[in-house]
């Protein structure tokens, strides 16, 4: 399971198009999870249909944006042609085509476009949240990414 500050981390270094391509997966039981920028190279950029999670998280003063996925149906949903690259046992990166994000995009501009993309997805507020696994966890209640609770 990757941390929220391992995920804000990596999800911030977006400086050059080289970074600005790559979509971090992160393997969490037999679920792919892609956060912020990521999930928003997944669903818009490369425009598939997933169900966008945009949580506030009370321990690090901020929100986090997440869409997630079953192993099984990896093919489905992360381009068969991308170039990836292997980072640990449960994350590795998927290139997006350049081209993809437009002709003459700078980094600067693409964050634009990101963070205009964040603030309309609507915040899900909650007291306090963690990640864990692929569920949610409020005050001892877990619940997964749709909002059903689960046991």
């Amino acid at each position: 399971m990757a941390k929220l500050k391992e995920v804000y981390e990596i999800e911030g270094k977006r400086s050059t198009m080289e970074e600005c391509v790559k979509m971090h997966v992160f393997r969490e039981g037999n679920f792919f999870h892609l956060y912020e920028w990521s999930a928003w190279l997944l669903v818009i950029v490369e425009k598939m249909d997933l169900k966008v999670t945009h949580k506030e998280i009370k321990n690090l003063d901020g929100t986090l944006l997440m869409v997630g996925f079953p192993e099984s149906s990896r093919e489905k949903f992360l381009p068969a042609d991308a170039r990836t690259e292997t980072l640990t046992e449960n994350a590795f990166d998927v290139m997006v085509p350049v081209e993809k994000l437009g002709e003459g995009a700078t980094p600067e501009y693409l964050a634009k476009v990101y963070a205009q993309w964040k603030e309309s997805v609507p915040v899900e507020k909650l007291k306090e949240i963690c990640l864990k696994s692929q569920w949610l966890y409020e005050v001892g209640r877990y619940f997964d990414s749709r909002g059903r609770q689960g046991t």
